[in-house]
C-alpha cells in the first residue's frame, strides 16, 4: 500500500501506468512481477502483486553462504536479462535493479530497512525461476527520473 502522505505516491503514480504495460506478457517468460489489481482506500493506492518467495540475499544466508553455482548464476542472469529485453521492448528504465544487497551495519541496522532490498525473488522456494519486482522508481526512456532511489545510501545521493 503507498500512503497518500508520503513522497512516494508520487513515484507510484509512474509505477501504475507501467504495470500495465509490464505485465503484457501472457506466457510470462520475462519474468516480471504480475499486478493482480489495483484500488484506492481512503485516498492510498492499493496494488495487489503475486505472492513470490524469498530475495536472493536470503537463499545465500539459506545456505550458509555458500556461493551459487556456475549454472546457477547463469539460469538467475538468463532470467533477469529476459526481464530488461522486456523492459528495453517497452522502453522502461527499472532505475533500481539491485538482485543482492547485503547488509552492510555502516548503513542500517537491520536487513529491513530501506538499504537492504532486493528486487529480484525466487517464485517459488524449492525453484530457480525468479521475477524481477519494484518497479516504483521506474520512468520511461525519455523521461528523467524525478524521485532518486530510496534505496540508496545518502552519500551516493549528494552532488559536489
Amino acid at each position: 500500500m503507498i500512503t497518500s502522505g508520503n513522497g512516494f505516491v508520487n513515484s507510484f503514480g509512474l509505477q501504475l501506468p507501467l504495470a500495465h504495460e509490464i505485465p503484457k506478457d501472457p506466457d510470462e517468460k520475462h519474468n516480471v512481477i504480475k499486478m493482480t489489481e489495483h484500488f484506492y482506500f481512503r485516498g492510498h493506492l492499493c496494488i495487489a502483486m503475486e505472492l513470490l518467495s524469498i530475495n536472493l540475499y536470503e537463499l545465500i544466508k539459506a545456505n550458509g553462504f555458500v556461493g551459487f553455482t556456475t549454472g546457477l548464476i547463469r539460469r538467475f542472469t538468463s532470467q533477469m536479462l529476459m526481464s530488461l529485453s522486456l523492459m528495453r521492448h517497452h522502453r522502461i528504465v527499472h532505475c533500481d535493479l539491485k538482485p543482492e544487497v547485503p547488509c552492510s551495519p555502516a548503513l542500517s541496522q537491520s536487513c529491513t530497512d530501506i538499504y537492504c532490498t532486493q528486487n529480484v525473488l525466487l517464485k517459488h522456494p524449492a525453484k530457480s525461476a525468479i521475477k524481477v519486482i519494484d518497479f516504483g522508481s521506474s520512468c520511461l526512456e525519455h523521461e528523467k527520473s524525478v524521485y532518486p532511489s530510496p534505496s540508496l545510501p545518502p552519500h551516493f545521493l549528494t552532488t559536489n
